[in-house]
C-alpha cells in the first residue's frame, strides 16, 4: 500500500487525468493518494482538485488509506480509535465492523491472559500451601519423636 502512497506523492500533478491526485494535510505532514479510490469508497472527496484536512497524523491517515486501498488492516491498538473516527466519518462501509471485531477479539485475548495469570497464581497459592503443610507435618513428626 505505502507502494501506491509513495508512487502518487511523487507526481507533481494533483489534477491530471491521466493520475488524479489528491493532497491529504494531517495534523503532522500530508499524504498524497489517488483521488478515484477515495471518490468511489468514501464520502471524503468533494472536490478532488483541493487539498482536504484531515484532523489525524500521516501515520493514522495511512493505516486508513492501506484499508480503503486494499482491504488490510495494518494498524495498531494506539490507532484504532482514530480510525474508528475516520471510519464514522468518510468510510468505507464495513470498516466500523471490521474494528469492531478485531477490538473485540483483542478483548478476548487479553481476558484469557489474565484468566492465564489468575490460575497461574492460584496453582503457585496451592503449591506453597502444599510446601507449608509438609513442613509442618514434618515438624510435628520431629516433635513426635
Amino acid at each position: 500500500m505505502h507502494k501506491v502512497l509513495d508512487s502518487a506523492a511523487t507526481s507533481t500533478s494533483t489534477s491530471s487525468s491521466s493520475n488524479p491526485n489528491i493532497t491529504l494535510k494531517c495534523t503532522d505532514g500530508e499524504v498524497t493518494c489517488p483521488v478515484l479510490v477515495l471518490k468511489y469508497r468514501t464520502s471524503l472527496v468533494k472536490s478532488p482538485t483541493s487539498p482536504i484536512q484531515i484532523d489525524k497524523s500521516v501515520e493514522v491517515v495511512k493505516a486508513w488509506l492501506t484499508y480503503v486501498f486494499t482491504a488490510n488492516t495494518e494498524w495498531n491498538d494506539e490507532q484504532r480509535k482514530d480510525i474508528m473516527e475516520l471510519a464514522r466519518k468518510y468510510g468505507p462501509v464495513g470498516l466500523e465492523n471490521v474494528l469492531e471485531a478485531k477490538e473485540v477479539a483483542v478483548g478476548k485475548e487479553e481476558r484469557r491472559e489474565e484468566k492465564e495469570k489468575e490460575l497461574e497464581i492460584d496453582v503457585q497459592a496451592e503449591s506453597n500451601s502444599n510446601a507449608e503443610e509438609n513442613l509442618g507435618l514434618r515438624k510435628r513428626k520431629r516433635h513426635k519423636l
